[in-house]
């Protein structure tokens, strides 16, 4: 009864990272390299990254089929995945014989053994990004500065409301859409996710994605946000503001 997404990957090149491999390893690190200070480290970890695209395409790293693949920055699993590895290993593996089985942000936060049980199974882990954690039943986090600092500007705000999943309506997908678009896009890459106005839509209707916004009396929405929860943990995958 525990539904396990899977995604089909022949990504081309420009793919987002949650899509390729080669994009998350080569390509969005390559579209990040004014971060790095020196122009000789840039020079030097470019020639790398570059070398590195190759070897990636040269492997067809991006023939390959993942589950539990709910195309977000960070996949939250259904408590019940590390029961589930032999099964649904042995039926991807059945039906896709010439494709890589992927799953990916597994870690040992939640279940210290769950690593280890997916390499019992023949899996090899591969140090992919980083995620912080943190626990919302002991929220010592709304002590620091810029917290506070937040939330004492967000309650200051004049001619906004806060809006509720339940208060948003198909109409909103577009104008939610472009909020991201405009954070997540045109200000950092478009290697990220790009999400339709479609995807949107289903993700209120079906409440897939919970999302919570401010609207300005005008009637316009200007900031948005979306969790994803699973298993008793939330993931904040989708934010967008009026830039």
């Amino acid at each position: 009864g525990v539904p396990w997404p899977i995604l089909l990957s022949d990504a081309r090149q420009g793919a987002s990272y949650p899509t390729s491999l080669h994009t998350q390893y080569s390509a969005y690190p390559a579209s990040e390299l004014h971060l790095v200070p020196g122009r000789l480290q840039q020079f030097g970890a470019g020639i790398g990254l570059k070398g590195l695209g190759v070897l990636l395409r040269s492997g067809s790293v991006d023939h390959w089929v993942q589950w539990s693949s709910w195309l977000l920055s960070t996949n939250l699993h259904h408590p019940t995945l590390r029961d589930a590895i032999p099964d649904v290993t042995n039926r991807l593996a059945d039906a896709f014989p010439d494709r890589a089985i992927l799953i990916r942000s597994i870690d040992g936060f939640l279940d210290p053994d769950l690593p280890s049980a997916f390499v019992r199974a023949g899996y090899r882990i591969v140090v992919s990004r980083q995620v912080y954690f943190f626990d919302g039943r002991e929220p010592d986090y709304l002590t620091r500065s810029t917290v506070k600092r937040d939330l004492k500007e967000l309650r200051a705000l004049k001619d906004y409301v806060l809006v509720e999943h339940d208060d948003l309506k198909s109409d909103d997908a577009p104008r939610i859409t472009e909020l991201y678009r405009q954070l997540y896009i045109a200000k950092h890459s478009p290697l990220n996710p790009q999400y339709t106005v479609g995807f949107v839509a289903e993700a209120l209707r079906h409440r897939w994605l919970e999302f919570r916004g401010l609207r300005h009396a005008s009637g316009r929405l200007d900031g948005i946000y979306a969790c994803f929860r699973q298993g008793g943990c939330t993931s904040t995958p989708f934010i967008g503001y009026d830039t």
